[in-house]
């Protein structure tokens, strides 16, 4: 019980330090999400598990396209 508490609370704690890396990020990279945006739709709270997947997939169809090779 107390490993759960634990867990989710880590959880918690780390989820507002990935918001805030994936937000930097985003505002690095404002063409890419424009046009996904655009072409996807936004994401929102409300946005359904289909479309959070569909958006996803086509964001890493693009960035997978456009990296090297090596």
């Amino acid at each position: 019980m107390t490993a759960d508490h634990l867990q989710i609370t880590n959880s918690a704690l780390y989820s507002y330090e990935y918001w805030e890396v994936a937000d930097n990020l985003a505002k690095e990279s404002k063409e890419f999400f424009s046009y996904l945006n655009t072409l996807m739709g936004p994401l929102t709270l409300e946005s359904s598990m289909a479309h959070i997947v569909r958006y996803t997939r086509q964001g890493l169809q693009w960035i997978r396209g456009s990296a090297p090779l090596s």
